[in-house]
């Protein structure tokens, strides 16, 4: 693993065991080449020193533990175009921070704190792909219309919300 995050690797994605114990060395998280990182059945504690994921487009999460090592995980992408949450724990003191460029959002029965407030999707002018699977309760002072969402992403092509609360008016 060393070699590969020294040696210029742009795409890293680690499947492993179901048992989810592996641990992710900190020097992935450090990879300067970095633009493709999908993890699966891993355990998820960034290092002190983490300054945030610079160079990725792409980050999918699957089935991670996230190790609470500090109160609030943040992790800024600024170039993120991608991101997949998917069957995580501990997500609920995750922050990830990126950029209007984001084009594709996933997150499916995670516990993710996703800020579902309307300036949340007027920042994402570039959406184009919207999964919203959420399991945990949307608090009402971030519940959204479906007009205002709709209003909020002229660049949606693709919407798909379950397990999701939306005022409706009639």
């Amino acid at each position: 693993m060393l070699y590969v995050t020294r040696n210029g690797v742009k795409k890293l994605k680690l499947n492993m065991t179901k048992d989810g114990t592996y641990k992710l060395p900190s020097y992935i998280f450090n990879c300067p080449t970095l633009t493709h990182l999908k993890l699966f059945n891993c355990n998820f504690k960034l290092p002190n020193s983490f300054l945030g994921l610079q160079t990725l487009t792409v980050l999918q999460l699957e089935k991670l533990t996230f190790v609470p090592a500090i109160e609030f995980y943040t992790i800024n992408v600024p170039l993120l175009v991608k991101l997949t949450i998917d069957l995580c724990d501990g997500t609920q003191y995750l922050n990830i921070v990126f950029s209007s460029e984001l084009k594709s959002l996933v997150v499916h029965e995670s516990h993710y704190n996703l800020d579902l407030s309307n300036n949340f999707f007027k920042k994402c002018k570039k959406m184009s792909d919207l999964y919203l699977v959420i399991d945990n309760p949307i608090p009402a002072d971030n519940r959204l219309t479906l007009e205002k969402l709709l209003f909020s992403s002229p660049t949606l092509e693709t919407l798909c919300l379950g397990k999701f609360e939306l005022e409706v008016r009639i």
